[in-house]
């Protein structure tokens, strides 16, 4: 399930990167026809028709471009990156993008339609787009799987705070820890086993198969990733009104199916799949470190704790989030 919806991701993500691509090229040609850039800069004017003879170019860069951009790296960065992780794969694949386009203009004898100053603000607008909110939009790093992790931003602030101790640094994990522990939006743990609610059904074989509710403790979900799923929208939200029909009767008024993502979550995988997964890479390998280095040196769980049986069904409250 993870792996096909990564895929699915990715490739809207292509599609959407090749847009801003055809776009930025539209858009050099643009800037470049204008009079006043063009006198403001002293270059030469051109023909403001002059695209339309190298639209053909198009067929090269829409495919081309993703491609490219998946060779430098570009779709395999960490879930948890920053604008500048992005800016030198960007970079490399604008400027192999540009070169491209420049040798097929030149291999069609068409370079009279490629005028100096148009392959600059081609690679200017790609970079530009990409890295604007519009590019972190459609390129899809808002709320993606690991990014509502908070445990995940904590690695960086624990090991900074291992080097150079710092309160803030060491504070800033714990606000991390405790939203992950409840406070946030839903009033919810998203570490089974750990807080007052935390998630119940999870996509975990051993917790399912084991005819106890209480799930394996220990294990952080995904949680929030983004957005409702179409379960939860076609099938709690609303229903349709005969099987196969487009015809749907609401459950809730229609203005509110664009309500905040934290309350677009759903607790149980039928519903909302991605949600209640996990990884040890993306979620759980950082509140493991998270807690061990918030935790007092030589601390160990007392006997209590690691003896402590599943909670009873009544008082499993992960069903019942929204403080």
């Amino acid at each position: 399930m993870l792996q096909r919806d990564r895929q699915i991701r990715t490739q809207i993500q292509q599609l959407a990167d090749a847009s801003l691509f055809a776009a930025s090229l539209w858009l050099a040609y643009v800037l470049r026809s204008n009079g006043w850039l063009t006198d403001f800069l002293g270059l030469d004017p051109i023909e403001s028709g002059v695209f339309s003879r190298v639209v053909w170019l198009y067929f090269a860069l829409v495919p081309a471009a993703p491609l490219v951009l998946e060779s430098q790296g570009f779709y395999n960065r960490p879930v948890v990156s920053s604008r500048t992780t992005l800016f030198w794969p960007l970079l490399k694949s604008c400027f192999i993008v540009t070169i491209g386009m420049v040798l097929l203009v030149f291999i069609f004898k068409k370079s009279e339609y490629a005028p100096r100053g148009v392959m600059v603000l081609v690679v200017a607008w790609m970079i530009g787009l990409m890295l604007t909110p519009l590019g972190w939009l459609v390129t899809g790093d808002w709320l993606g799987w690991g990014a509502a992790t908070m445990y995940n931003y904590s690695r960086m602030q624990l090991i900074a705070n291992a080097l150079d101790k710092q309160d803030t640094l060491r504070n800033a994990a714990i606000q991390n820890a405790d939203f992950m522990l409840g406070a946030n939006p839903l009033g919810l743990s998203f570490t089974t086993g750990l807080g007052y609610a935390y998630p119940i059904d999870i996509q975990h074989e051993n917790s399912e198969r084991d005819a106890i509710m209480d799930p394996v403790p220990g294990i952080t979900v995904y949680g929030i990733t983004g957005g409702s799923f179409p379960q939860l929208r076609n099938e709690v939200w609303r229903a349709p009104t005969a099987k196969g029909s487009l015809q749907f009767v609401n459950f809730i008024a229609a203005g509110n199916f664009a309500r905040p993502a934290f309350r677009q979550f759903a607790v149980h995988p039928h519903l909302n799949a991605g949600q209640c997964e996990f990884t040890i890479a993306e979620t759980c390998s950082s509140t493991i470190l998270s807690f061990a280095m918030l935790m007092p040196e030589g601390w160990k769980p007392s006997e209590e704790l690691k003896q402590r049986p599943p909670r009873k069904d009544a008082f499993l409250f992960g069903y019942y989030y929204l403080p």
